[in-house]
């Protein structure tokens, strides 16, 4: 600590005396309720988030219906609208590394996948088929240039559905099946560079998690060991790695459905199940670089009859644990989640900083979440790991703004004032 921080630290200390002792009692981490959009009820739920944390993209119930959503810290939750003809609806389910680019899909007379970006609002991809022209976008590259999904598929006597890729310059181009047959698969996850595709395909007698890419075509990575009772042996692939070397999903499985994580080296594992209710785990999402697996398992049954889901993280040392008993208990945010129960993790920024889902709020809506792990140092404003002069800056240019879970509100009392000032002043120099 350089002595200039240390004669920091010393008038600030004189001035929280002076001052009354003001202080701060928050933690660095931050569980953020994002809202809904204007209108309707209040549910909605977010699938993805950009790599920095910045955007998140998802659907909520609006004055229109079931409406995609863009959300900012800065300007909350925006709607995407929807593709012109038919009945309102539209759902964002990913959205590329910087935040600039949204896919989802839309409804024209029949549902179709969009590519959103702020120039060119909503356009539909179209689809593989003539027939019945319907498509959905899953997922897109780290720059927004590459997509993949599903879309119907016109066969010589019937329409099935197929996993495409598409790139502005090739369009939706099919990537095939594992069942040639009885062709059927769908593309759920993208690796960065667009190169790695994940998802899950008809196999003869059953369905299987697959693994494409440009060299090797379509390839299956297999199931767990063992059929529940009563069920056919099938597998979906739904996360993917950065660089698309470690895929997670579920599978059937002796014990019941259940999450797993595959590499090359070691195929297929199982991740476990969390206690209580039927066994039954489905992994969304991964890291970067494949540490922490987010996902959700049934754990019982709500009072109204419906299967009780919830979310969960997984790391090889600690295995599979409640992602709000870890958010709770090693992270402080017991208070901020007294009364909810968080029901699915949806996507993990590749730091694994920054989780978002949905889930039942205290009032039993259903809303969409954010829980920002990264400000471990406090009076860290924008998450660098350094209390320093970009930090104060934050604050004084945010100084009187009102509302909740600003990033400048250090002690979440719902103003950016001196406290939080004083905060950063305290702690200047920390992580530096």
């Amino acid at each position: 600590m350089t002595g200039k921080t240390k004669r920091l630290k010393g008038l600030v200390a004189g001035c929280l005396l002076l001052l009354g002792g003001l202080g701060t009692s928050a933690f660095g981490q931050r569980f953020v309720v994002l809202g809904d959009i204007f209108g309707g009820s209040d549910a909605s739920e977010a699938f993805d988030v950009s790599a920095d944390g910045t955007v998140v993209v998802g659907v909520s119930d609006s004055i229109n219906g079931w409406e995609a959503f863009r959300w900012t810290e800065a300007d909350g939750m925006e709607p995407l609208g929807d593709l012109p003809g038919g009945d309102f609806e539209s759902w964002a389910f990913g959205v590329s590394a910087d935040g600039s680019v949204v896919v989802g899909r839309g409804t024209r007379s029949r549902h179709e996948a969009f590519r959103w970006t702020r120039s060119l609002r909503m356009r539909g991809l179209g689809s593989l088929s003539f027939q019945y022209p319907e498509s959905a976008a899953f997922d897109v590259s780290a720059d927004g240039t590459v997509i993949v999904g599903s879309s119907a598929y016109d066969l010589p006597y019937y329409t099935t559905n197929i996993a495409f890729r598409w790139t502005a310059t090739t369009g939706m181009q099919p990537l095939g099946s594992l069942n040639p047959t009885q062709p059927w698969s769908s593309a759920y996850a993208i690796s960065a560079d667009g190169s790695v595709v994940a998802g899950m395909t008809a196999s003869p007698g059953t369905y299987q998690a697959f693994r494409w890419t440009t060299e090797t075509g379509m390839q299956g990575i297999g199931w767990l060991s063992g059929v529940p009772n009563g069920e056919t042996r099938r597998s979906a692939a739904l996360g993917i790695s950065q660089d698309g070397s470690v895929i997670v999903g579920f599978s059937t499985s002796t014990a019941g459905f259940q999450a797993f994580r595959w590499t090359q080296a070691s195929g297929m594992v199982g991740l476990g199940d969390l206690p209580g209710g039927d066994y039954w785990s489905e992994a969304y999402d991964v890291s970067g670089d494949g540490a922490l697996v987010v996902g959700s398992s049934i754990t019982g049954a709500w009072p109204w009859g419906e299967a009780k889901w919830e979310a969960f993280i997984w790391d090889a040392q600690h295995g599979m644990r409640k992602l709000q008993d870890v958010l709770a208990n090693e992270y402080g945010l017991s208070a901020d989640l007294q009364g909810w129960v968080l029901t699915s993790a949806n996507a993990i920024t590749p730091d694994g900083k920054i989780i978002v889902g949905g889930g039942v709020a205290p009032d039993e809506s259903r809303r969409a979440w954010l829980v920002d792990l990264r400000r471990s140092q406090l009076g860290d404003i924008n998450g660098d790991g350094c209390v320093d002069d970009a930090d104060l800056l934050q604050v004084l240019f945010a100084f009187g703004n009102n509302g909740s879970g600003l990033p400048e509100d250090v002690n979440g009392d719902g103003v950016v004032d001196d406290a939080d000032l004083l905060t950063v002043l305290f702690n200047f120099g920390n992580g530096c």
